[in-house]
C-alpha cells in the first residue's frame, strides 16, 4: 500500500518510471504495475515488529550507548530473543527513520507556496428547524497564504473526510505536495509514539489517486497543525455560536459566505488577506487529476 501510494505521488510530481524505481528501489515493471492500477495491492503487516516490540526499550537504550547491530542482537539473545540478525538490523533501521519523524515533527515551520494543505474537523450541536443536530465542520486550508474552505456533514466517516479534502482541492483550483492531519480512526490506523504511521486503506488510496503525500501529526501534539487548528476559534464564535437554521441547506449557504468573507479579511498575523497570498500560491498549485468517481 505504501509504495503504491509513494508511486502515485511522484509520478504527480512529473517523475520518470525509471527515476520512481531508483528512488523506491523497486523495479520499472512494478512501477508501470502501480500506476496502471487505481487499487493499491492489499497490506499484509510484517511480522517482526512484533517479535521485537517487547524489547524496543532495550533497543533505545542500547543505540544510545552506541551499540553497533551485532552487539545489540547478542545482547539481545542474552535476554530471549530468538530472531536473526537481519530481523534486528530492520528493526533498527525503523526505530533510526522513527527518531527523524519525531525530529521534525516538533517545530511548526512556514511552509513555501503549494507545498502544503492541512485538514481538520470540529463537532457542532446545531439548532436545525427546532431541533438540535450534530454536524460536524471540515476545513482545509493551504498553509502558505491560510487561503481555507469549510464545508459540512451529518456523519464522520472515512468518505466523509475524503470528499471533504476533495471539494476543498476542487476550490482552490489545484493540489498540493503534502496534507498534515490529527490522527483520527478515518485516517490513521495507528501511530506509535516512536513516529511509525498505519494509515486507513481508503485514505491512503485517495492520496496516492490525488498524488499527496500525508503527513500524521505526533500523538497529543496537534500543535504541529496549528494553522487550521486555530481559526475555529473564529469561525466558532463569529459564525456557529448563537446560529439556528432552517434546513442544512441554508446552513451550506452561510459556510460558504462565511468562507468568503474570511479569506477576504486580512490575517492578523501576515497584515494581508488569504487571497491576496493566494496570487502567488495558486501558480505553485499542481493540477487536479483526473479520478473516477
Amino acid at each position: 500500500m505504501y509504495k503504491w501510494q509513494k508511486v502515485r505521488v511522484l509520478r504527480q510530481k512529473g517523475e520518470s518510471i525509471k527515476g520512481i524505481a531508483k528512488k523506491l528501489k523497486i523495479s520499472r515493471n512494478t512501477v508501470r504495475k502501480y500506476l496502471r492500477s487505481d487499487a493499491p495491492p492489499c497490506f499484509h503487516a510484517r511480522q517482526y515488529e512484533r517479535h521485537l516490540d517487547p524489547y524496543k526499550e532495550e533497543i533505545k537504550g542500547m543505540l544510545e550507548k552506541g551499540y553497533i547491530g551485532t552487539r545489540i542482537y547478542n545482547e539481545l539473545r542474552g535476554i530471549g530473543y530468538e530472531g536473526s540478525l537481519s530481523t534486528v538490523h530492520r528493526y533498527i533501521s525503523g526505530i533510526k527513520k522513527e527518531s527523524k519523524i519525531k525530529e521534525l515533527a516538533t517545530t511548526r515551520v512556514e511552509t513555501p507556496p503549494g507545498k502544503q494543505l492541512q485538514y481538520d474537523w470540529k463537532e457542532w450541536q446545531l439548532p436545525i428547524g427546532g431541533s438540535v443536530v450534530k454536524v460536524y465542520i471540515h476545513e482545509v486550508v493551504l498553509s502558505y497564504s491560510r487561503k481555507k474552505y469549510y464545508c459540512s456533514s451529518l456523519s464522520i466517516t472515512t468518505m466523509d473526510v475524503i470528499r471533504a479534502i476533495a471539494r476543498g482541492v476542487e476550490y482552490f483550483g489545484g493540489v498540493t505536495d503534502e496534507i498534515v492531519i490529527d490522527n483520527p480512526r478515518q485516517m490513521v490506523i495507528t501511530h506509535s509514539k516512536g513516529g511509525a504511521i498505519r494509515y486507513n486503506d481508503e485514505f491512503l488510496r485517495f492520496c496516492g489517486l490525488y498524488g499527496i503525500e500525508p503527513q500524521a501529526c505526533r500523538p497529543y501534539r496537534a500543535r504541529t497543525k496549528g494553522k487550521a487548528e486555530r481559526p475555529f476559534y473564529y469561525i466558532q464564535e463569529h459564525l456557529l455560536r448563537g446560529l439556528e437554521v432552517e434546513d442544512i441547506a441554508q446552513f451550506d449557504r452561510l459556510l460558504h459566505e462565511f468562507t468568503e468573507k474570511y479569506n477576504r479579511r486580512p490575517h492578523s498575523e501576515l497584515k494581508e488577506s488569504p487571497e491576496e497570498r493566494f496570487k502567488i500560491e495558486r501558480e505553485a498549485l499542481r493540477p487536479i487529476p483526473h479520478v473516477e468517481p
